[in-house]
Parts: structure tokens; C-alpha cells; sequence
């Protein structure tokens, strides 16, 4: 009989994280690992930018490894989504070359160039519209 994972999903990340001692909305920007948090963290604090770890809900039966949540204030999502870009373009910098050629209108996979508005590749069929 197998267990079903509990582990929270991406949609239930957005969960808003309030002080019990302040009215500040915290709001999480990344899941992962106590080592990737870490190094994040670091960034935030270098760019001044305030911020919390918090141990993420995992599973109940042991079978994911612990997670954490890094959480900042509403009015610091958008810098902390940055810094959590920007930390994963400084690990793999080939990311940094696709996002230039997606701002572009061009596809990250082949160049072909799409316009801003194309939802997959009209040359090699990459889906390049996520939606959530």
C-alpha cells in the first residue's frame, strides 16, 4: 500500500505568512534546500533586502527531505525574485544568455525570432508562454 506525498505545491507556496506582532504580509519566493536558502539569504542581506527562512511543510510518511521556505515582505517580492534569478544565472549562466534572447522575442532554444506575444516556437515547437 503506498502513501500519498503531502508535500505543498508551487500554487500553495503564495501562501501569505503574517507577524503575530505586526501587520507585515510575508509572502515565500523560493522552496528549496537549507544550503540553496542559505546562499539566497546571503544575497538578500547583502542587497539590504529583509527576509525570513521558514522549515517548509514536507511530507508526512519521511519520504521528501526537509525543505525550506524563504519568505520576504509583500513590498520586497518582486527584489526578491530577482536576487533568487540572478542567483541561479551567476550557477548557470547560459540562462542569462536564453532570457536575453526570450526579452527579445526569440526563442531561448533556437533564436528563431517569434515576436513577444508567440505561445510556442513557430520553428521548433517550444512551448514559450508558461501559464500557471
Amino acid at each position: 500500500m503506498s502513501q500519498k506525498c503531502t508535500h505543498k505545491s508551487e500554487k500553495e507556496l503564495s501562501q501569505v505568512y503574517t507577524d503575530s506582532d505586526s501587520s507585515i504580509k510575508w509572502f515565500a519566493i523560493r522552496e528549496d534546500s537549507l544550503k540553496t536558502i542559505r546562499e539566497i539569504a546571503n544575497k538578500l542581506s547583502d542587497k539590504n533586502i529583509p527576509h525570513k527562512v521558514n522549515l517548509a511543510p514536507g511530507c508526512k510518511n519521511g519520504s521528501c527531505a526537509l525543505k525550506y521556505i524563504l519568505i520576504v515582505p509583500e513590498d520586497q517580492v518582486k527584489n526578491g525574485l530577482l536576487v533568487v534569478e540572478d542567483y541561479f544565472i551567476s550557477l548557470h549562466p547560459e540562462f542569462k544568455k536564453s532570457k536575453e534572447l526570450e526579452e527579445q522575442g526569440k526563442c531561448p532554444a533556437c533564436g528563431f525570432d517569434n515576436g513577444h506575444n508567440a505561445a510556442i516556437c513557430a520553428d521548433c515547437g517550444l512551448q514559450l508562454i508558461v501559464e500557471y
